[in-house]
């Protein structure tokens, strides 16, 4: 009984660490693209092109020991782990009501950062 007690909290702090570790992987290597794209003016094609800006071991995903994922998007660009279900939502990493997918970190192009923000929802719709 008691192990029951003490093994279920210690395996959601494991699951929480490694997306703790993602997101601040994720982060190093968002900050390594944007110091990429002020020395070429423009986003790296992939991230094998970071050599000379990070520790390739920063590159590894901690949740399936894989590469972390990089998307060139329209607006920017966003790199991403699989995050805890392991499956590669394409850098979903805002997912519907603040739940993502995968754990990542976007990054938007120069001309994109001075948009205003979203409206805010009214005060009566629920948000979660």
């Amino acid at each position: 009984m008691f192990g029951r007690l003490v093994l279920v909290p210690i395996n959601k702090v494991a699951v929480y660490e490694i997306q703790h570790q993602a997101r601040c992987r994720c982060a190093a290597v968002g900050i390594a693209c944007e110091r990429y794209r002020l020395k070429h003016n423009t986003w790296p094609s992939r991230l094998g092109d970071l050599a000379e800006l990070i520790d390739p071991n920063d590159l590894i995903d901690p949740c399936d020991g894989e590469p972390l994922r990089f998307k060139l998007l329209d607006d920017g660009a966003v790199v991403y782990s699989v995050g805890k279900n392991g499956v590669d939502d394409e850098g979903d990493v805002f997912g519907d009501f603040g739940d993502p997918n995968d754990v990542g970190f976007r990054l938007w192009n120069a001309d994109r950062r001075k948009v205003a923000p979203a409206p805010k929802a009214p005060d009566d719709f629920p948000t979660p």
